[in-house]
């Protein structure tokens, strides 16, 4: 909302220029009556009503900064992207924990292979006979050597077991503790995510009411302006004051319901940015059921308890703090490639036909084996060392990054803090603005109506009653949106902020 009323200054300098070449035209074309002597009766005439109303009537069971805060939450994008997102890092620690698990393949299989023909050896024969056994002198028969026995079907039941021994030492700790790392900063993250989006949408609250206020300073400026008209008209008719001031008046009238029409626009906006961050279909009413007609004490905290708090409290610079403990982790996991790999390796094999029986027979035949492999690669090494590298550089980097966080919580704490003081010092300014000004308005309009003084001076007070009017909200406003402003700064809004769903 603006915080000025350059329409009424404007439309009132433009008024005067048009009465200066119209008035003496008006003067010839009209004969006006002449002004008299204001008598008592003038004094004694009555005022056009004018009374003082609330800016903002909350509604018993209206929407507040709290509830407006909790439907924000509840429906929140930002937040679920960020809750998603440590569901993911949770995950990954899950996998990390079981790497330490030795790694078991269970695999079956079949093979048909194609037919072919045995070979035969046929430089040698065998004698057999077909006698009983322990015949004298047997007839024999000489027969050629059968071919080797071929099988056209495989099948096969394996278990391969590896255990990673030497990465037990050197590799899944830093990688386990990488993904721990990663899952506190994630969840850290939609804490905070959590707390921007309930701060974001109690100040878009507070921001509504401001708009809201301003309407009802609007208003009452253009009814003002019209009992002013109303005023002036009286006094051209008895030939008080001349035209100049009734045009004038009207002219105030203009700009006042010009100020209405950009106060209905602002509280458009003010609404829907609400609207949008509570996810509110667009026929529901808002109502609000806050006011400005009570204020929070006067800030009394101590600007280094605040710092010392907001160090305590404030979860951003952790997240860059977490990230990085995860990248260090993950440059030592990277830098195990240099050292040679210890697995140790078992297997178990029940197949038909078995490599282990000859000759080979169509049955399943069990068969084991156990050993131990150690390879190493230069090249491995070399690209290991270059990772590590690349990892800690990135480290460093959010190293930098925490330390910047911190510092830039020292200023979001000293900006907020200085701004809630000034918030309540304009407050206290502005209403005893706001209550001089009233009397003096309302004393400009006796004096007016009394003729002793002119349309000028009391236009002059209208203005400046709307405007301290406009401070005074404002100001309001302010002291309530700087203490939300201060509690998320300080970080007192995470409490009771949970990264869950």
């Amino acid at each position: 909302m603006p915080t000025s009323l350059p329409p009424l200054r404007r439309a009132r300098s433009v008024v005067i220029g048009v009465l200066v070449v119209l008035t003496p035209l008006a003067a010839h074309a009209q004969p006006r009556p002449k002004p008299r002597e204001p008598e008592p009766a003038d004094v004694a005439m009555p005022l056009a009503p004018h009374v003082e109303e609330k800016l903002v009537t909350a509604v018993p069971g209206g929407l507040t900064a709290e509830a407006s805060a909790k439907r924000a939450l509840a429906t929140s994008f930002v937040i679920k992207a960020a809750l998603d997102t440590a569901e993911s890092a949770a995950a990954l620690v899950d996998k990390a924990t079981i790497g330490y698990s030795p790694n078991l393949v269970l695999s079956a299989s079949y093979t048909r292979l194609s037919t072919v023909t045995p070979p035969v050896d046929n430089s040698s024969r065998s004698v057999v006979t077909t006698a009983p056994a322990g015949t004298v002198n047997p007839p024999i028969v000489a027969v050629a050597n059968r071919g080797f026995n071929v099988l056209f079907d495989y099948y096969a039941l394996q278990a391969n077991l590896t255990v990673p021994i030497s990465d037990y030492f050197v590799k899944l700790n830093h990688e386990h503790r990488a993904a721990v790392f990663t899952e506190e900063g994630a969840r850290l993250d939609a804490i905070a995510q959590r707390s921007k989006v309930a701060v974001s949408t109690k100040i878009a609250f507070y921001e509504w009411l401001r708009a809201r206020g301003a309407m009802g300073v609007a208003d009452q400026t253009l009814a003002g302006a019209r009992a002013h008209v109303d005023d002036a008209k009286i006094k051209f008719g008895a030939g008080a004051v001349p035209g100049a001031d009734v045009l004038r008046a009207e002219a105030a009238v203009a700009a006042a319901e010009l100020f209405i029409e950009k106060g209905k626009a602002n509280g458009i906006a003010a609404e829907w940015t609400l609207r949008t961050l509570m996810h509110a279909p667009g026929d529901e009413k808002l109502e609000t059921g806050e006011s400005f007609d009570t204020m929070p004490p006067p800030l009394a905290a101590d600007l280094p308890a605040l710092l010392k708090e907001a160090a305590a409290l404030r979860v951003e610079w952790r997240v860059f703090d977490r990230s990085a403990e995860a990248a260090r982790k993950l440059a030592s996991a990277a830098r195990s490639a240099r050292y040679p790999t210890l697995n140790g390796v078992a297997s178990l094999d029940y197949s038909n036909p078995s490599s282990r029986k000859f000759p080979a027979t169509a049955e399943f035949f069990p068969s084991w084996s156990v050993g131990a492999t150690l390879k190493w690669s230069p090249r491995d090494a070399l690209t290991a060392g270059a990772s590590g590298s690349d990892l800690d550089a990135k480290a460093a980097s959010l190293e930098a990054l925490r330390e910047s966080a911190q510092d830039g919580v020292v200023k979001e704490v000293v900006a907020a803090y200085t701004a809630a003081r000034a918030a309540d010092a304009a407050v206290v300014a502005t209403t005893r603005q706001l209550d001089a000004e009233r009397e003096a308005y309302r004393v400009s309009r006796q004096l007016y109506t009394a003729g002793r003084t002119t349309g000028t001076a009391l236009l002059d007070a209208q203005y400046a009653l709307a405007q301290v009017r406009l401070d005074n909200l404002n100001a309001r406003a302010d002291v309530l949106v700087s203490r939300v402003n201060l509690e998320h700064q300080v970080g007192r809004d995470l409490r009771g902020l949970a990264a869950t769903r």
